[in-house]
């Protein structure tokens, strides 16, 4: 999951994409093989991993090396895929703990098995079978619950797709709001618009203040002055960084520079929020004429600057506001812009759960790695005292997550491994690192659940250790784990039938129905998603009338929004089906903000709102909502808010800790929580990188020349998680 944030929305260059639905993954893989985020500049990832490349070697040896991988979604199973491609990988045995009994790294090695309904973390890909939930028919849903839209810039995402379907495999284009037609409401305001095709309303008050935030933020690349940005970095634009960053020729000194620049710039502005940066652009615009659009009746004042701020905060820049997560810091939102994707793509799959599985198989099968997986639950880890090794205490599992019905055993078994990838969201992390204390010094200590232990003292020391002497620095790395902001979010599906759709979305110009819907009733943003219900042709069962039908992502929320939507969902996480009556209360609760007259962008006149009357007037089939905050992930992906920079960068530098051998840390942590592109797939792909970085120069004591060139700059590169 993650926040879209596309900048460069009505830009030409971006038009021009639009108008290529389909393309290879070869071709996208060039997009972003040399993009460098801002936090790690100095590190190009998908050449660390490139084909000709592998990150580094184990040292020669005859005992086999033990790993354990707790955790199989994207980071756990890129993480065991890196492991596969390491020079000496014939020694590594791997033991990967997944607690989840839907994950699909439990289906059976065929290439028939199904990935219909599996999961792999937080890509979840659910089907709906009908109203009567029978899964003997054929007529299901596919929706979406986890990740669903993949950035071009995304450089691992993409090496790790080609791995998996081939680089030949085309891909279409994510129809993302502001992309495809869209119609905007926020108060007294209406709009449509599209990338392409422009605005209904070319002196649209919206679009005015957007472009003003943009360039407030992001700068203007038409401007003859370098400081038209609020916010420089290193008194340049970010939009002159961004492409820098982007350029496999921009030299490493500069690289370096901008390395500096950007430190000073994260720190200063950490402790400012979104909301405050967006106020002082368009308090600062105020004052000159003419650059705020006019609001009549409003004047110019605060209630005229309020009026500004509310209509970004719904709006954004045209793939949905940003009002319910205002309270993130100017730092992580200049991240996202710097990310400066003008593109997303859907997998070449019908679930992209499938997408992980395969790869999951390649290490596996192709690369001949030696995997056992087991479906346990984690409680602790720790270092062993008496061995120095790495010890799991899990607990077994069985039954069906899915009809919630697993059964644990009722004590923990104790395993003991080499080297430990953790590979779980914070809130599961959080549980398995405390209980062993912070202090280096070798103590007894009693693992396992309350009630449920393990039946004999274990003489251990921390599993997380950046200090040998100060229990102060070790307790830092794990307070930052459980300090990461999880962003609440929501899903809420529907399957719609087409001719519902053409009978009540209006038409904008002359590219089709209005299929998307950002407004200010509460349900965040609205759209018509990629399903193999909209694939043409279609032929369905004699029970739906052989229809075509569309996946109608009817809500999609963070944050605030998502608090105000909760007690309408009913059975948590998920809202699964089984209880036809409180899905009914819960669809209706949403219908009934869409049923009110709001301004006909056309005419002007008040009139009863067409996408109210398709919802409440239609046939709204298979719905199925997924409330990622009482998930046990606690959270559908990770953001900054103000004062989290420390944290969170210590976080994604965690595993340089290899570099010091005498700390003797057999413990890697990796997941997208703990990168700087929270809730994306390339975070969670990034962070596998830098923990099988930190595995392999652990291994061999801290020898840099074990790592491949690229590799080396994943523990130089990043400023050391040891020192003081």
């Amino acid at each position: 999951m993650g926040i879209t944030c596309i900048p460069k929305l009505f830009d030409a260059e971006t038009a021009s994409k639009l108008a290529v639905t389909l393309r290879k993954i070869d071709e996208i893989c060039e997009e972003g093989k040399y993009y460098r985020h801002p936090d790690s500049v100095l590190i190009t990832y998908p050449l660390v991993v490139d084909d000709s490349a592998k990150i580094g070697s184990l040292p020669n040896g005859k005992d086999d090396v033990k790993i354990a991988i707790i955790g199989a979604g994207a980071a756990g199973i890129s993480s065991c895929y890196e492991l596969s491609r390491l020079g000496n990988s014939n020694r590594i045995q791997v033991t990967m703990f997944e607690s989840d009994t839907e994950n699909c790294i439990f289906l059976s090695e065929s290439s028939e098995s199904d990935t219909k309904g599996k999961r792999a973390g937080r890509v979840y890909t659910a089907r709906g079978f009908g109203d009567k939930g029978d899964s003997t028919k054929k007529d299901y849903s596919v929706y979406e619950l986890g990740a669903m839209r993949f950035p071009e810039v995304a450089g691992l995402t993409w090496h790790y797709a080609r791995a998996a379907f081939g680089g030949d495999k085309e891909v279409e284009v994510f129809p993302n709001p502001g992309k495809i037609p869209t119609e905007f409401v926020c108060g007294s305001r209406s709009d449509r618009f599209s990338g392409a095709g422009g605005w209904l309303d070319p002196n649209s008050p919206t679009n005015r203040i957007s472009q003003v935030v943009r360039s407030g933020i992001y700068g203007d690349p038409d401007s003859p002055s370098k400081t038209s940005c609020y916010f420089p970095i290193g008194g340049k634009c970010p939009y002159e960084i961004g492409k820098e960053l982007d350029s496999k020729d921009t030299p490493v000194e500069r690289l370096q520079q901008i390395n500096e620049e950007w430190k000073e710039f994260a720190i200063k502005y950490d402790d400012l929020t979104l909301e405050a940066a967006v106020k002082q652009i368009i308090r600062g615009e105020s004052k000159k004429k003419g650059c705020l659009p006019v609001i009549e009746g409003l004047g110019d004042g605060e209630d005229h600057i309020n009026y500004c701020l509310e209509l970004f905060g719904c709006f954004g820049f045209g793939t949905g506001g940003y009002k319910s997560i205002f309270n993130i810091s100017l730092t992580e939102m200049m991240r996202l812009l710097l990310w400066d994707y003008a593109n997303e793509y859907t997998l070449p799959t019908e679930q992209n759960a499938e997408f992980l599985r395969k790869l999951f198989l390649k290490a596996k099968d192709v690369n001949k790695l030696r995997v056992n997986v087991k479906c346990a639950r984690v409680s602790d880890v720790c270092h062993s005292a008496t061995t120095g090794k790495a010890l799991v205490f899990s607990y077994n599992r069985s039954g069906s997550s899915a009809s919630e019905n697993v059964v644990e055993e009722d004590a923990p078994k104790m395993e003991e491994f080499d080297y430990v990838i953790l590979a779980v969201t914070p809130k599961q992390m959080s549980s398995m690192i405390c209980r062993a204390g912070y202090s280096n010094v070798p103590h007894n200590v009693q693992f396992g659940d309350f009630e449920r232990q393990y039946p004999e003292l274990i003489c251990a020391r921390p599993p997380l250790i950046l200090s040998k002497d100060y229990d102060a620095r070790n307790s830092e790395i794990v307070l930052a784990i459980n300090q990461v902001h999880m962003t609440s979010s929501t899903k809420v599906y529907v399957t719609i039938k087409e001719a519902d759709l053409n009978k009540y979305a209006p038409d904008f110009k002359n590219e089709g129905k209005i299929k998307s819907v950002i407004s200010d009733c509460g349900l965040g943003s609205s759209y018509i998603v990629p399903s193999p219900l909209s694939k043409t042709p279609l032929q369905l069962t004699e029970e739906m009338g052989g229809e075509k039908y569309y996946n109608l992502l009817l809500s999609y929320t963070w944050e605030e929004d998502t608090k105000r939507l909760q007690h309408h969902l009913y059975n948590y996480p998920m809202n699964n089906k089984s209880d036809s009556d409180s899905n009914k209360l819960m669809i209706n609760t949403i219908i009934n903000r869409t049923v009110r007259n709001v301004k006909d962008p056309e005419t002007g006149e008040y009139k009863s709102w067409w996408f109210g009357d398709l919802l409440s007037k239609s046939e709204l089939s298979n719905p199925l909502s997924q409330d990622w905050t009482t998930d046990y992930s606690a959270g559908g992906f990770k953001l900054d808010t103000t004062g989290c920079h420390y944290n969170s960068n210590l976080c994604f530098r965690y595993n340089t800790h290899a570099a010091d051998p005498t700390l003797k840390n057999r413990f890697f942590i990796a997941g997208c929580s703990y990168s700087h592109i929270g809730g994306w797939l390339e975070g969670a792909f990034m962070t596998a990188v830098n923990a099988v970085t930190g595995l392999v120069l652990a291994a061999n004591c801290g020898d840099l020349q074990a790592l491949g060139p690229e590799a080396r700059k994943v523990i130089t590169s990043l400023d050391s998680a040891t020192s003081a």
